[in-house]
């Protein structure tokens, strides 16, 4: 985890890939996490073909769901994380 400022900060999301990160930025609306291929889209496979840790990746998605108030995936547009 490294924080850049009180509203930035990057945590490590590995499970897609070994190196995976998810910055995590607050704004007036909420939490908004650009997460990259942790979700590729609002609605997600569970089960990732293409992840390096299937296990790590399933924590990686708990620990951005916990956090975030809305989700910018990989392969597609904002969603709110309801």
């Amino acid at each position: 985890q490294e924080q850049f400022s009180e509203d930035i900060k990057i945590i490590k999301t590995p499970g897609h890939s070994y190196d995976g990160l998810t910055l995590l930025v607050k704004t007036p609306d909420g939490v908004v996490a650009v997460c990259g291929d942790v979700f590729w889209e609002k609605d997600f496979l569970e089960n990732d073909q293409y992840a390096t840790d299937s296990e790590k990746l399933k924590e990686s998605r708990k620990t951005v769901l916990e956090s975030a108030d809305r989700i910018i995936p990989g392969h597609a547009g904002m969603f709110k994380n309801e």
